[in-house]
């Protein structure tokens, strides 16, 4: 213990990170840190699967011997030549951070020169005034089905400037049977 109270290692580390057993595989060592952290099996899954693409991605080279160049090449490769959307990359990031930090206990930084996937913008789902007009008149055959009736009362209901044009477009409630 030093003056600070925290428990040293060798190298004067304090002991704040997991360190795994070196005896085991690294993908093992990796699953292990892993545990330790309680990250869910399926994230588990994910970082083990972006780890090894990552060790591949460099011709299976160890990543202690890798550092923040070759982490920016891999995530500019999924961007320009994988074309992998904006979430994925920055799952693909996570996990590389996950492992320089908990796993080898090291820090790349901050990376620039990544070239980012592009988010694309969310176009809301919404119908056009021409398509709810034409909407009720769709169902005026299917309408004397009670779910039918259903349904369209009710997008009259929520649509009500243009729905209360259209109740005489609905069959007007009968008993069949």
């Amino acid at each position: 213990m030093n003056a600070s109270g925290s428990v040293l290692l060798k190298a004067n580390i304090p002991l704040e990170r997991f360190i795994p057993n070196l005896k085991l595989r690294f993908m093992d060592q990796c699953r292990e840190v892993m545990r330790f952290r309680r990250l869910s099996l399926r994230s588990e899954q994910a970082y083990l699967d972006w780890i090894k693409r990552f060790i591949f991605f460099h011709d299976k080279r160890h990543p202690k011997d890798m550092g923040q160049p070759e982490v920016t090449a891999f995530l500019t490769h999924l961007a320009v030549t994988e074309k992998v959307s904006a979430s994925t990359q920055n799952q693909a990031f996570n996990s590389l951070l996950f492992l320089y930090r908990h796993v080898l206990g090291q820090d790349f930084g901050v990376l620039d020169g990544v070239e980012r996937a592009k988010r694309l913008p969310r176009v809301p789902v919404v119908l056009s005034q021409a398509e709810v007009q034409r909407f009720p008149a769709c169902f005026a055959r299917l309408a004397r089905h009670r779910q039918v009736r259903h349904l369209c009362r009710t997008i009259k209901q929520h649509v009500s400037p243009v729905g209360a044009a259209y109740s005489d477009d609905i069959a007007p409630e009968r008993s069949f049977g």
